[in-house]
C-alpha cells in the first residue's frame, strides 16, 4: 500500500470534517440573515402596495370630483 500512513489519513479527514462543519455553520448563519432580509423586503413591499392603493384611491376620487364639477359647470 502506497501513500500516507493510515493515522495521517484519518487526521486529514478529521481536519476536513471540522472545516466542512464550520463552513456549514457559516452558511446556515448567512441563510438566517438572508431570510430575515427577505422577510423585511416582503413586509416593505406589502406596505408600499398599501400606500400605492391609498394614493390611487385619492387620485380617482379627486379626478371624479373634478369631472363632476366640470360636467356641472361649477368649476
Amino acid at each position: 500500500m502506497s501513500g500516507k500512513p493510515h493515522g495521517e489519513r484519518i487526521a486529514t479527514l478529521e481536519a476536513y470534517y471540522v472545516e466542512i462543519n464550520d463552513s456549514l455553520k457559516e452558511i446556515q448563519k448567512e441563510m438566517k440573515t438572508a431570510n430575515g432580509t427577505i422577510k423585511d423586503l416582503v413586509k416593505f413591499k406589502i406596505q408600499a402596495q398599501a400606500i400605492l392603493g391609498a394614493m390611487a384611491f385619492v387620485v380617482s376620487v379627486t379626478a371624479g370630483t373634478l369631472l363632476t364639477l366640470i360636467v356641472t359647470e361649477v368649476l
